[in-house]
């Protein structure tokens, strides 16, 4: 994983000393950073044409009229480019937010890119031939991470034809190993968005052979969304919900189901927003509002349940990120005392920041301001953190109606973020990767996919 070098380069008063770095830098590029340091001021040395090649940010770019596509984001923000050019690519809606888009899943080892399409006749949200609906997508495509290996892997309407009435087509996640991707089918007899509860089937796809082998053939387990594949047990994660149509006003039941994936019946604990390690090994549990409160904490996922691992001590509605080398990760709690809960993530409130380490049973305050900080993800090696700051107001109102506040994706290293320094001083250190959104919007969240090496 490549690491973000920040730091002020000088040089010596020495004459031969300017002449190397006049010929191996470039006369323009030398007298730049001469003069910046001359003047005192910071200059940044972004990574090396090495570094630039073994990386980036992978994230979905709309070209408008319906059209997406994947694109590649160096890691000092300055080079971008295509993996798709099509303008086909789904950027499937996720159950549980905020989360990102999940129409692209990057391989275990970083190296490529699964991800899906809409064929010609569907429409920008996915239509239907007159026959059958294919929801989201039809048609399940690799592409290596420098974008020069592409070929698709599965064709769905013609390679599994769904049951008389509508079959959607949803979610999908990488094996460990890299050797299977398992996706989603939903089934609806009566039109779309009418039953209670859709029935799902789920499948996997070997990648070298495009191979199909069902796992569970029409469940009854709900809208579904597939959280993760767990490493040490061959299981797969999914986060469903039952009940009325999704939108529509009215009460419906969320769980987190773990499902063998040999076959068998899916393991189920009601949950509003589970967040899963990256092993599968832990599930992070929001806390439950009246009349059954609950406090949030983290459960290891055991073969018949789960086991209670480390309970997080404020009580409040917050986020966990994951790191992917420790078992741990950080906690933002969010301070909801003064507004509704459905505002609660929306705009610019007190909120704290822990470290939690379930190895030593910690939970740890790092940050007791945290009010401008919006952290997204970890790097691979967890030395990087991707965050947004709200670090300008804006006289336009949100389209949520929160605090006039934009937001501004940042690459920071991970060590920064876990102090106590502000979130000006992330800023400065910090590499600027994307620009403004409104605070609490949540489209970086949706854009971003995750790293590439």
């Amino acid at each position: 994983m490549p690491v973000m070098v920040i730091g002020v380069r000088t040089f010596s008063s020495s004459i031969h000393r300017h002449i190397t770095i006049l010929f191996r830098e470039g006369f323009m590029a030398s007298l730049l950073v001469i003069l910046l340091c001359a003047w005192g001021l910071p200059a940044k040395a972004g990574p090396s044409r090495a570094e630039r090649a073994r990386g980036g940010l992978l994230y979905f770019k709309s070209g408008g009229t319906g059209r997406t596509d994947l694109w590649v984001q160096s890691l000092d923000g300055r080079h971008h480019r295509r993996l798709t050019s099509t303008g086909r690519v789904v950027a499937l809606e996720p159950l549980l937010q905020p989360a990102p888009m999940n129409g692209a899943e990057i391989s275990p080892d970083g190296k490529s890119v699964a991800y899906v399409e809409r064929g010609p006749r569907m429409g920008a949200r996915g239509g239907d031939d007159g026959q059958t609906l294919t929801g989201a997508w039809d048609s399940l495509w690799l592409v290596s991470s420098d974008g020069k290996e592409r070929r698709k892997l599965l064709e769905v309407p013609g390679t599994l034809p769904g049951p008389k009435g509508t079959v959607r087509t949803g979610s999908f996640v990488w094996s460990p190993d890299g050797r299977y991707l398992a996706f989603v089918r939903e089934h609806f007899t009566p039109p779309p968005g009418r039953e209670v509860c859709p029935r799902v089937s789920i499948h996997k796809v070997e990648v070298e052979s495009g191979k199909v082998t069902p796992i569970v053939l029409e469940q009854e387990l709900g809208y579904t969304e597939l959280l993760g594949w767990a490493s040490e047990r061959e299981e797969l994660l999914l986060f469903s919900r039952c009940g009325l149509r999704i939108g529509a006003p009215g009460e419906f039941q969320e769980f987190l189901r773990v499902l063998p994936v040999v076959g068998g019946k899916a393991r189920s604990t009601s949950a509003s927003g589970p967040a899963p390690s990256p092993d599968g090994a832990f599930v992070y549990l929001p806390p439950q509002p009246p009349p059954n409160p609950t406090p949030p904490g983290l459960f290891r996922i055991t073969g018949t349940g789960l086991s209670p691992a480390l309970q997080l001590a404020p009580s409040k509605p917050g986020f966990l990120h994951w790191f992917h080398r420790a078992p741990g990760g950080v906690f933002t709690a969010l301070d909801c005392r003064y507004q509704a809960e459905g505002q609660c993530h929306d705009a610019l409130r007190p909120r704290k920041m822990y470290r939690v380490d379930i190895a030593t049973q910690q939970v740890v305050l790092v940050r007791a301001e945290a009010d401008h900080i919006h952290v997204l993800a970890f790097s691979p090696d967890d030395t990087q953190a991707l965050v947004g700051l709200a670090i300008q107001e804006n006289p336009k109102p949100s389209p949520i109606g929160a605090r006039g506040w934009q937001e501004k994706l940042y690459l920071v290293p991970s060590g920064l973020l876990l102090e106590d320094a502000s979130w000006k001083e992330l800023q400065r250190q910090g590499t600027a990767l994307g620009g403004f959104q409104h605070w609490g919007t949540s489209e970086h969240v949706h854009a971003y996919v995750g790293w590439l090496r």
